[in-house]
């Protein structure tokens, strides 16, 4: 068993405990890192060609310097920011942002998931596009 999964073991433990403290209150355990290590794992299937390589940064088979950052000196953009995991070797795009949004709103790296958890949004399972988030924060 890796070191993350005996990590997200004993969290998912001890908020057991706390919830039956706790009866009322619902407590979730999101995991991010496994939502985000799906990107890397799966990149294909959201639609980014290579999880390693940034889309704004440097010549180079990652595109990451420690001299030349995105926006400054010598640098380069990506025609499809789209395509990319990470926008400049160090934070994720947009892409990457939704794919992990879906795994812990939609997907199994929550516990409980959060669709199901009681009073979560009805609507959360509905979402088909990132334009049908914006409802959700006009209610």
């Amino acid at each position: 068993m890796s070191s993350h999964a005996t990590t997200t073991n004993f969290f998912v433990d001890e908020l057991e405990k706390l919830r039956k403290l706790h009866p009322s209150v619902s407590i979730i355990y999101a995991d991010y890192y496994g939502a985000a290590t799906e990107i890397f794992v799966s990149p294909y299937q959201f639609g980014i060609e290579d999880p390693l390589v940034a889309c704004c940064g440097v010549e180079g088979p990652y595109g990451v310097s420690i001299t030349t950052k995105c926006g400054h000196g010598e640098y380069k953009m990506c025609d499809n920011p789209q395509k990319y995991a990470s926008w400049d070797g160090l934070h994720p795009t947009e892409t990457s942002y939704k794919a992990i949004a879906d795994g812990l709103l939609r997907g199994s790296y929550t516990q409980p998931p959060i669709a199901t958890t009681k009073n979560s949004c009805s609507k959360l399972t509905k979402f088909v596009s990132s334009a049908e988030y914006k409802v959700l924060y006009d209610m």
